[in-house]
């Protein structure tokens, strides 16, 4: 849904403030969202330009295809991917429908809180300054709150911290054994330091 009019700027701010992405359509520059300046490479809009008519005249591919496609890329079989536009669409899907109760570090992505219905989410906060996860504290939560969703950002955003993947196996196997599943975000993991 696009407006090009407002009846004031709090309309405005309201309705795009509610949006994801898409923001060049709305006249203005925005210096908070993320981007990701060295991805796709020169490339790929090359590849895109002389197949503009194909891209346009046959979308959209079938999830079966898309998951195909990047399992190849990821070693991974197609029924473990889900292919979205883009990862609010997913988020909204687990967060708003999938998910009872979701347990979600803080700070971090704020998304998966937002898209959960008032009084679904748990907010964990991670110990300040280090901002590190304790995956066994965190684990003890979700538990105890009985969570059937967890999700942990990593790399983090904002704080940029990783979890090792040793953590992330043994938080997956006490959470498991709880009927709790987790998702491992890694949407930031371009942004990652190396």
């Amino acid at each position: 849904m696009f407006h090009s009019e407002y009846k004031n700027q709090e309309e405005k701010y309201e309705f795009i403030s509610s949006q994801h992405g898409g923001y060049y359509r709305h006249d203005f520059i925005d210096h908070a969202y993320l981007y990701n300046l060295y991805f796709p490479p020169e490339e790929v809009f090359d590849y895109f330009k002389t197949r503009i008519h194909d891209l346009i005249l046959n979308y959209p591919v079938a999830q079966d295809v898309l998951a195909s496609l990047v399992g190849k890329l990821i070693n991974q079989k197609p029924e473990r991917i889900v292919v979205g536009n883009g990862a609010a669409e997913l988020i909204k899907i687990v967060s708003g429908h999938l998910a009872r109760r979701i347990i979600v570090p803080v700070p971090s992505f704020n998304e998966y809180v937002n898209a959960a219905p008032k009084g679904n989410a748990i907010e964990f906060p991670l110990e300040f300054p280090s901002f590190q996860l304790d995956v066994d504290k965190f684990a003890d939560q979700a538990i105890k709150a009985k969570a059937d969703i967890a999700v942990v950002v990593s790399p983090n955003n904002p704080t940029s911290m990783a979890v090792p993947k040793y953590d992330l196996i043994n938080l997956a196997q006490k959470l498991a054994a709880h009927n709790c599943k987790l998702i491992i975000d890694e949407s930031f993991v371009d942004f990652r330091s190396r």
